[in-house]
This record gives structure tokens, sequence and C-alpha cells, in this order.
């Protein structure tokens, strides 16, 4: 809330609200300059819904108790309050990024331009997770889609509350009926589909519906009287605390978790503006402007971090990153001071104010989609033709994993014994070579199963957090395929030094590795492990071009050097091969066939042969990989 509101019958401005606000967009903030400093800051986004939930409800429910409610004014007021300080954003980012935004990347930020001018980017992200997935460093409009699920909530509130209210005292039980669906739909989807349960509304609705259940307590006048507002506000702001520092990425959010940053916003809100905590703290005058300020503040932040990320090829430059966060602030208050209120006084019909906001919504809408369909090409469009069309360049098998069932892709040879590829998109991204293999005359006579999946290594217990579940269940079903009496061969491979590299549980995970191995040469299998391809920053097709505002390809994009790589993953690399060693196994080294005896290329022809700074391009791994024959021959030379 801010002074705005004070023309507003409803409402008594609270400094120590305008507070809250700033305690929730400075932990964002803080969370997106760097993550270390505030692992849960992210949870700033919760204690806005509540907010949010809080002071517009209590609008709604005042407004309707008095007579005077009018979905239409209601829809007006949002109009004012959320579109101009959005317009200015959108228009500067989508400017900026004719400027410095590779093809491939204009067209995205194209596609969440329309996302965001018609508030559906929390829909857009959704249907954009996954494992090859652009870094949200490099998504100048990501943090939009919170906006999206509060008009998306919006959209439907008002029109269920005037419709509910005819029910009277029995209101509140459907306020929590609906409370208790949307937590029910987020408990179950958070372990199902993590970013469904991010993104989407109907997980999120209920942390809007605890602050209007606080709104209707308060015009109804039915305050917390368990807890003496002191405690309350002792409570709310340690659960804040705790939240921002003590919940992170790898937790299943929202979830249960959010619960910490929501109910901290409930207590602190019910504690009302005469406890210390929200009169001395909360009300500081410091915090207050930083809340007055809080929406163009949580707007401005996030471009200028990641266009910073983009200009320097993803990487964390401090200096550049002190300038956006001071840069966002001053931006902030100057979009507050000469946007925001001059539109609020301007001596304009609320109906010329509307029109012109929607017109100019509608006008980023239609160059949003223009810009997507690639019908505006940006500054960058020949000099990073090449570097977008890598950067897209993927092919692999259709494998999928999916409510505990695996779907494997495979070739057929001329025997029924088969060879099994068994790990992540390290492996994948040889697909290419072996089709190639298997598409002319002289058909190798194994038959080839591919039971990949991105993101998880064929390691027992080994994975990203985050993919505990998917990753362990996959597995599983994919060494029900490696016991079968027609599998002669089972080839390993993975990203194997972005899952060890730090793994705190190390040495035991390499010993369940080798346990497993011994299991399957008892069987009679024949085992490959193939070890990493070069990696590293350096192989990204982004630093072709070091500097996005020359434009310019860099001279000294030929090759790395081998060593540096070997340095950085040889500890890893020795150990696979002790372990190929004691197990009786066969050991494939990419590194052997991909560099010289000092350099590791990045292109070929001109053409960069890596998609990212891990995965190789089809064309090379079709035309170049010849170490992966060896997989699938008839043969004893492993």
């Amino acid at each position: 809330m801010n002074k705005s509101t004070l023309n507003h019958p409803a409402m008594t401005y609270r400094a120590d609200i305008d507070g809250l606000r700033a305690i929730a967009v400075l932990s964002v903030v803080l969370f997106h300059w760097n993550e270390w400093w505030m692992p849960g800051g992210f949870v700033g986004v919760d204690v806005f819904f509540v907010i949010s939930g809080f002071l517009i409800s209590k609008i709604i429910f005042s407004d309707i108790r008095n007579d005077r409610f009018s979905i239409a004014n209601f829809y007006s007021r949002r109009i004012r309050r959320i579109f101009p300080a959005l317009l200015v954003v959108m228009s500067a980012v989508i400017v900026a990024g004719y400027f410095v935004l590779l093809p491939d990347e204009f067209i995205q930020a194209g596609k969440h331009l329309a996302a965001g001018a018609s508030f559906l980017s929390n829909v857009a992200l959704w249907k954009e997770s996954g494992y090859f997935d652009v870094a949200a460093d490099l998504k100048p409009l990501l943090h939009l889609w919170s906006l999206a699920v509060e008009e998306q909530f919006y959209i439907f509130w008002p029109p269920l509350v005037v419709l509910g209210w005819r029910i009277g005292n029995g209101f509140f039980r459907v306020l929590l009926l609906a409370f208790v669906i949307s937590m029910v739909c987020n408990l179950i989807t958070v372990h199902h589909d993590l970013a469904a349960a991010y993104f989407l509304p109907f997980a999120r609705v209920w942390e809007l519906l605890i602050g209007a259940g606080l709104a209707y307590c308060h015009v109804t006048d039915r305050r917390v009287r368990f807890l003496s507002e002191k405690s309350q506000s002792i409570i709310g702001l340690a659960l804040i605390i705790l939240s921002v520092f003590f919940v992170d990425k790898t937790k299943s959010f929202p979830g249960l978790w959010a619960l910490g940053p929501t109910m901290g916003a409930f207590f602190l809100i019910s504690a009302g503006s005469k406890t210390w905590i929200n009169r001395r703290l909360l009300s500081h005058p410091c915090l207050v402007f930083i809340g007055l300020i809080s929406y163009p503040l949580y707007l401005w932040h996030w471009p200028l971090l990641s266009f910073v990320r983009i200009c320097f090829s993803g990487k964390h430059i401090i200096y550049g990153e002190v300038v956006a966060v001071v840069l966002s602030v001053g931006l902030s208050w100057m979009t507050y001071r000469w946007i925001e209120i001059p539109l609020r006084r301007a001596n304009v019909s609320v109906a010329s104010k509307n029109g012109y906001l929607v017109g100019s919504m509608v006008a980023a809408l239609v160059f949003g989609v223009l810009a997507f369909k690639g019908k505006i090409e940006p500054r960058l469009f020949s000099v990073g033709k090449e570097i977008s069309d890598a950067k897209n360049d993927w092919k692999g098998p259709e494998v999928g994993f999916a409510n505990g069932k695996l779907t494997v892709d495979g070739l057929r040879g001329t025997s029924n014994d088969s060879v099994l590829f068994l790990g992540d998109s390290h492996l994948a991204q040889y697909w290419p070579r072996i089709q190639f293999l298997y598409s002319g005359q002289n058909q190798p006579k194994l038959s080839v199963i591919y039971a990949t999946n991105d993101g998880c290594p064929p390691m027992p217990e080994t994975h990203w957090k985050e993919r505990q579940i998917s990753c362990d269940d996959y597995f599983a079903a994919a060494l029900e395929i490696a016991v079968r009496k027609n599998i002669k061969r089972v080839v390993f491979g993975a990203y194997w030094e972005y899952y060890l590299k730090g793994f705190k549980d190390y040495e035991a995970t390499m010993t369940r590795f080798e346990s497993l191995i011994l299991t399957l040469r008892k069987l009679g299998k024949e085992v490959v492990i193939v070890l990493s391809n070069p990696t590293g920053e350096e192989f990204s097709p982004n630093v072709m071009i070091p500097s996005r505002f020359s434009g310019k390809v860099s001279e000294g994009f030929l090759a790395v050097d081998r060593i540096q790589f070997e340095n950085r993953v040889g500890p890893f690399m020795n150990r696979l091969r002790e372990i190929a060693g004691r197990t009786n196994s066969g050991i494939i080294d990419p590194v052997a066939s991909m560099c010289d005896d000092r350099r590791c290329p990045t292109t070929i022809d001109g053409k960069p042969i890596y998609k990212d700074t891990n995965h190789l391009r089809p064309f090379f791994a079709k035309d170049y990989a010849l170490f992966m024959d060896q997989t699938v021959s008839d043969g004893d030379d492993l």
C-alpha cells in the first residue's frame, strides 16, 4: 500500500505496511543480485501476495459492505495502478534488447513482452521450463510471472466476492474452502510438476487468500484473538527472517515452505501499526521510502541485472551489478515521482487515462508478437544469426520418463542382442552419430536402446536435488532394462564433473557406481564408460561476441587450452578410468579425439561446434564423433 490509497474511504494509511513492502522487495533484489547473501530472498514475492490480497480485498469487502462497489471501477483502478510503470519498463527492455540481444534472445524477449502485456508471463515460463530452457539470467522479463499470477487472481476474485457475499456469514467458509483447495493443489503439484506449482495460479491463490482472509476479519471486526499484537509482530518478523535465510532453491517450493513468509506477513499485518516492531522498525522512513517505490523497483531491478549478465556472457560482474542495483533505485524513484504520481493528478478524465493506457498495452502486445515472429530484426541479427542457430541446435532420442514409466528410443540391428545407452544429455548428444551408423546398408549387428534422461546421471543417488524423485525412479526403471538377457552391452555417459564436483557423498557415490558395474559384469554384460567431452564457459557460442556493444566476432574464438580443461576435470575422469580398469570395462575419451596435444577446437569451418557450454551440436556429433562407433560394434576392441 502507498499513500495514494488515502483517497479511498476504506483505507487508512499504514506506514508499517510500506515497510513490509520494502522488506519484501529488498529480499528479492538481494537474492537476484547474489543468492548466496540471501538464499531464500525469492520468498519476498510470497510476502507481496499476502499484502496484495489484504489491501485489495479490504477495499472490495468495504465497498460491497457499504453498497458502493463497482467491478468496472475496480478494474479501472487496477489499470491506473499497474499499467504506467509496467509499460515504461517493458518499453525500456525491448528497446535495449534491440541493441544488445542476439536474434534468438530478441525473439524470446518479444515473446515475453507479449506475455507480459497480456498478463500470461507465468504460463509462458511454465511452458518453457525444461532441461534446455534458457538460464533465468538471460530473461529480462522473467519477473513478470508474479504480476501475472496476481492479475489472473483479480480477474475472477471480485465477481466471486460479489456473488459469495450474498451468503452472509457463510462467506468466510467459502473463502476457507477456496484456500484449502488451492493449498491441496499446491502440495500435490509441488511433488509432481515443480514448475507448475511455482508459476501457475491454482497453486498460488492460497497465498493471496491469506491476505484476503485477514482483510475479511478486519472489515467484519474479527481480529486474531489467540495471540497478542506484540507476539504476532515478533512471530511474523521471525518467520520472514528465517525464510529468507534458510529456505533455498533446493526446497520443494512453494509447498509447505511458503507458509513461513506468508504467515509471517499475515502476523505482521494483523499485529497492527502500534507494536514496537511495526511502529519503529517497519515504519522507519528509509523502509517507508523503499516501500513507496517497491512496485517500480521490483520491475526495474531484474531487467538491469539481466542485461549486465547478458552483455558479459552470463558472468556476474560485480561493478556492473552494483551499477544496475543503484540505477534501479534511481529509476524506480523517477518512475514513481514523474510517471505514477503525475498520472494520478493529471487533469484528464479517468476514461481518457484508461484508454491511453490500454491502447499502449495493446501496442506493446502487438510489438512483442512481431518480434517473436521474427518480423523485427535486432541490431545484431546478421552477426548473431550463426550463434543463435547454434544455441537452438539439438537432436536427441525420443525418450521420456513420466508417472514412473520410461519410454525408450531405439534402432534395429541384424541381431536380437542390444546395446543400452544409459545416461544424461551428454550421452543423448551422440544420438545423431548412432542414427547415421544405422542409416546405411552396412548396419551394425547389435540393436540399440536409448534410455537417457536429461539432467539425470547414470549413478545411484547422484543428481540435482530438485530432481531427486524423478531421477531415482528413472534410474530404477532403466536398470530393469539393463538386466534383461538381450542386453549385451551397457554404455554409461554423463556430464560427470557437473554432478561430482563438490558432491559431499563423492566417495560413497563412486563406490556404489563401481558396485553397480560389477553386478552387470557378473551378469555377463559388457560395460563401456564414455568420459566427458571438453566443457566450460569458453566453449559457449555466446563468447564469439565478447562485447554486445561492438557486435564484433572475437578472433580468439577458435580453440581452448586442453590442459586447462583436463586440470579441471582430471580427478573425476581418472577415477572413472580406475573403475573401468578394476571392473574390466571399456573406456572412451572424447577429448583424445576432439583435441590435439594443446588445443580443443570451438569451431569447424567457422561454425560453432557447441550449442552451449557443454553440449555438442548434432552436425558435429554425426560427422566427427567417430569414437562412438565402437559402442555398437560387435568386436572386442573396447
